[in-house]
């Protein structure tokens, strides 16, 4: 389990920063978007595993994950139907369930909007879904080709989603922090009127 202040170090950084900062892995699929751009997410996954065009273990899991989860939902990319609505958006919000990751489609956007709830999918559509077949919940998954474990931490915001695996979690963030002065001491050089064509040796390249 990650701490506290170790999710809240990373909540400051941008996706970008940590996917850098850990070696250009855990990124989720380009198609995983911000329902609104203020959205944000970070903090520990709560995976689900659920039949495209199905969204029984969508309720199952807004009844179970706990106060700060993530609930990440792998569809297998199915976007024929919107698996999570407002109604699911209240009863996530009444277990204090921080937000939602997808890579199937919702509906109700703007309600969801308007509920201040954390939405990242793979888009939106009216079509809605059955209530019949079982997955799995709170186990791990794999969705895009990332493997998505139970209390991994998911950061996501304007730039993409970013897995970070929860016993490399502080480490991250340490190098994301040292990553993040490295930028800063770069723009402070750029202000100062140093090239970036200096700034990155990149005149050699330039010039051979």
């Amino acid at each position: 389990m990650v701490d506290a202040e170790t999710i809240n170090g990373l909540a400051a950084l941008d996706s970008a920063t940590i996917y850098e900062a850990q070696g250009g892995v855990g990124a989720l699929p380009i198609y995983i978007r911000p329902l609104f751009p203020w959205m944000k997410l970070c903090g520990p996954a709560f995976p689900v595993l659920s039949c495209g065009g199905d969204n029984l273990m969508a309720h199952a899991a807004a009844a179970q994950a706990g106060p700060g989860d993530i609930l990440v939902i792998g569809t297998g990319h199915y976007l024929a139907g919107g698996l999570w609505g407002d109604i699911l958006t209240l009863a996530a919000q009444k277990r204090g369930i921080a937000g939602l990751l997808t890579d199937g489609c919702v509906r109700d956007s703007n309600t969801i909007n308007e509920m201040k709830f954390p939405v990242f999918s793979a888009g939106v559509f009216m079509g809605g879904t059955t209530k019949k077949n079982k997955g799995t919940m709170n186990q791990s998954i794999k969705l895009g080709g990332v493997m998505i474990s139970p209390g991994d931490i998911i950061v996501a915001d304007s730039d993409g989603a970013v897995v970070v695996a929860a016993e490399k979690a502080s480490d991250v963030l340490k190098a994301a922090l040292a990553r993040e002065a490295e930028e800063e001491e770069k723009r402070r050089k750029i202000e100062s009127g140093v090239s970036t064509l200096d700034l990155f040796n990149l005149r050699p390249i330039l010039d051979a």
